[in-house]
């Protein structure tokens, strides 16, 4: 990770364990600040002002026809024309197929209207009225709370996680101008912390692998004392050869542009390792969060939990139980560490696929053995006659 070593370069004389709890603590203090802040810009009496704002400043009154025509005798004669018009066109056809420009030149006769002033005074009371009455509705209404403590926390945490729930969402154009900066900022250095979590979640993890393996060693030496001393210079001679084939694998790979950094079959063992954990994690959450979410049994925990780790983020599941919202959390943050792992453990397998289609070259000239022998192939030559 570019971030993670850019960040450790930067505080060589810090210790790791601070480096970790730092980013942690930070991510925390900056999922607050942003509950807080958009709990203030998005409050009911924001909202209020916001709406007051969006009342249209031009009242259109929409007159009908009968009612034009009553207004302007005129409206009357230039329909009864451009009908008239059609009509002798089409020689009185039953079925009239009115153009475009026939339906244009009975529109003009309503645009043509006159309309008297004692009309325009009228449309004009009824634009004060209503931007009278609208504001005092406005006023007397009561906005959803939406933004509560426990409903700003879960916002700002999965903006920042890039998981998006959508929940809620701001209304004010303050509350989105501040989501925007939020997010600039919030997102790469919340993502810095989930990898360098991920990081010291694999150094665990690989701890525990060679922890594992040297207890199975000891296991297995307890059982290979009474080995004979023909078994043994066998074996001897077994690993001699080994070695002497693994040097020249690794010559071979020295001249390669890409080396490997990791034996293949320690590479296997963290991904089954990991998978197993994943795996793991997910259930125990979903059994977890089944206890105390009252809208999730074992299997909607599961899915929530399955789309919020990979940062899908439906919002058809959203934690409504907000006294155990820290635990919910903090369960989600190292579940992202965890998929973190398992894209970089994936890209390697990816690298290492693309690095054994490099070497395969001349397939053409690859020999194939049948039985210890080589195949031979004929071709009978048939002349037509």
């Amino acid at each position: 990770m570019f971030l993670v070593e850019s960040l450790k370069t930067s505080l060589e004389g810090v210790s790791t364990a601070f480096v970790h709890f730092a980013l942690i603590v930070g991510v925390a203090i900056y999922t607050v600040f942003g509950a807080l802040s958009m709990q203030y810009l998005e409050s009911p009496e924001r909202i209020r002002s916001h709406m007051k704002r969006e009342i249209p400043d031009r009242v259109e009154r929409i007159f009908l026809g009968e009612e034009l025509s009553e207004m302007d005798p005129n409206v009357h004669k230039c329909l009864e024309q451009t009908i008239n018009a059609i009509l002798a066109r089409d020689n009185c056809a039953e079925n009239l197929d009115l153009s475009k420009t026939d339906i244009e030149q009975i529109d003009n006769c309503y645009l043509k209207a006159d309309i008297p002033p004692r009309n325009i005074e009228m449309v004009k009371k009824e634009k004060n009225k209503i931007e009278e009455e609208k504001p005092a509705e406005i006023e007397n209404q009561e906005p959803p709370e939406k933004w509560s403590i426990g409903n700003s926390v879960i916002f700002a945490f999965t903006v920042i996680t890039t998981i998006g729930y959508g929940h809620i969402a701001p209304e004010t154009f303050e509350g989105r101008l501040f989501c925007i900066f939020y997010g600039l900022i919030g997102v790469p250095f919340t993502l810095l912390t989930i990898a360098d979590l991920g990081m010291f979640l694999t150094k665990i993890l690989r701890s525990v692998l060679t922890l594992s393996k040297k207890s199975a060693d000891f296991l297995l030496s307890k059982f290979s004392k009474n080995t004979s001393a023909r078994s043994t210079k066998s074996c001897e001679k077994d690993k001699k050869s080994i070695e002497k084939n693994e040097e020249k694998i690794e010559e071979e790979e020295e001249a390669e542009p890409e080396e490997k950094e990791e034996s293949e079959p320690r590479k296997t063992e963290e991904s089954v390792a990991l998978g197993i954990t994943f795996a793991c994690y997910l259930l125990a959450g979903a059994k977890i969060l089944s206890v105390y979410e009252p809208e999730m049994n074992f299997f909607n925990a599961l899915y929530f939990n399955f789309v919020t780790l990979t940062t899908i983020g439906l919002g058809d599941f959203v934690p409504k139980s907000f006294d155990y919202l820290f635990i919910t959390l903090v369960y989600i943050g190292i579940g992202l560490a965890l998929t973190t792992m398992a894209i970089e453990i994936a890209a390697d397998l990816l690298k290492k696929i693309h690095y054994a289609g490099r070497k395969m070259e001349n397939v053409a000239s690859a020999v194939v053995w049948f039985g210890g022998k080589k195949p031979t192939f004929f071709t009978e030559n048939k002349k037509i006659l």
